[in-house]
């Protein structure tokens, strides 16, 4: 093996050399020429891949105790967006979607045997039927059978829609570097007492020894579980291959079906997401979309950039050295700001704006959607390098949302 090694070596060498020499070939001799590679002269990152490695990161959630998706550069998590998925904090807009599934006319049903029942009797018929809270299709069925047993599911369709879809709403969020090793690498107040104990032996978050590894990535990469997947009753799959009730529906009854199962997002809302800690919120319709000329502005691009943006918030390292390389320079000033993320460890949860969470006392909301959007812009203009190829307030806002969009400050909402 070692001989192996070796020849390996002699071969970059080699390789390195011959290039060199080659260079100084074309261009005429340097003065102060170094010399050429040799074994003994090889740098030591060479032989030590850890100096040359960036860090890792993976995003948690520290509530359910789950990871979002596994270790990675972050560079590889905020431009493939695999780390985040917005409808993981999306709270669905079940109430309106009933509303409007329940609209027209009613026909008469107290005349039919189960509708006799008092409504205590039918709400505990519908807890038997699901008795586990999964996301099954009885409830709906249940709820298909008229205007009626609609509106008498309609709390069951809320709650189980609730938990199983925008599960993380509400949670403590952050991507953690590999670099974090004590508990002066993490933000202030981020751990419980409960959590320091079961987490890291510890009562009072302090230990006199500095060989003990207090690495909450370690921790979650080795003994935590994935997020669970958002579940789906409508598989083409399943509808093709497998006879079920849901394949063996009329077409009338299966859109029903499908308009009340599948989480309900209305793309005239005004979405913001919302940091239930700070008490601070980001406007989803401000989000710039991706535009490559001459072709269309896609509308799922929009939401990419909020995914990247919001990811980019919760990212947290005590070095600010995160891996982002620029193209065009600037690459400290936004290292600095993913190494201490705006929002790292803070509740996070998406939702309309007229659903907002009242503030308490003399709290207010805060809209702090300029901010963030510089944030985005210095990402971009890291990536691209040109300004002039990326999304910038400047010339994307004229085009999309006009100039009084640009001069517009950040407003305080009650």
């Amino acid at each position: 093996m070692g001989s192996r090694q070796a020849a390996a070596d002699d071969a970059v060498i080699s390789i390195a050399s011959f290039g060199f020499a080659l260079s100084i070939g074309k261009c005429g001799r340097a003065p102060d020429m170094p010399v050429l590679l040799s074994r003994d002269n090889l740098p030591t990152s060479r032989y030590e891949p850890s100096a040359v490695m960036s860090q890792k990161w993976m995003p948690l959630d520290l509530d359910e105790r789950v990871f979002l998706e596994g270790t990675a550069k972050l560079d590889d998590h905020i431009w493939n967006c695999n780390g985040f998925d917005l409808n993981a904090i999306r709270i669905p807009c079940t109430n309106e979607n009933i509303d409007k599934l329940l609209k027209g006319r009613f026909v008469l049903q107290r005349t039919a045997p189960l509708f006799r029942l008092p409504p205590e009797l039918l709400h505990q018929i519908l807890q038997l039927l699901n008795p586990t809270n999964a996301y099954v299709s009885v409830t709906f069925f249940f709820a298909m059978t008229c205007k009626l047993a609609l509106a008498v599911a309609r709390s069951h369709i809320v709650r189980i829609q609730r938990s199983h879809f925008g599960s993380l709403a509400g949670h403590r969020l952050i991507c953690i570097g590999d670099a974090a090793r004590t508990f002066a690498d993490y933000p202030r107040g981020l751990f419980t007492d409960k959590e320091k104990r079961e987490w890291f032996n510890s009562s009072d978050g302090e230990y006199e020894s500095d060989d003990i590894d207090l690495s909450l990535f370690a921790l979650a990469a080795s003994s935590w579980q994935r997020v669970r997947e958002a579940p789906s009753l409508i598989r083409t799959s399943d509808l093709v291959w497998r006879r079920s009730a849901i394949s063996c529906l009329s077409t009338r009854d299966f859109l029903f079906f499908r308009a009340l199962s599948t989480p309900h997002y209305p793309d005239d809302a005004q979405w913001v997401v919302c940091n239930l800690s700070k008490r601070e919120y980001l406007r989803y319709d401000a989000i710039p979309p991706v535009r490559n000329k001459p072709n269309p502005v896609d509308a799922q691009s929009r939401k990419v950039n909020l995914c990247r943006l919001v990811f980019a918030c919760i990212c947290w390292s005590p070095s600010k050295d995160t891996g982002i390389r620029s193209a065009g320079g600037g690459a400290d000033a936004v290292n600095a700001q993913l190494a201490r993320g705006r929002w790292a460890g803070d509740r996070l949860e998406m939702t309309t704006l007229e659903k907002m969470a009242p503030c308490e006392g003399a709290a207010r909301w805060k809209d702090v959607t300029e901010d963030l959007l510089r944030l985005l812009h210095e990402l971009w203009v890291s990536k691209m390098g040109d300004p002039r190829r990326c999304i910038t307030l400047e010339i994307e806002y004229r085009e999309v949302y006009g100039v009084k969009e640009v001069q517009r400050k950040g407003q305080v909402v009650g």
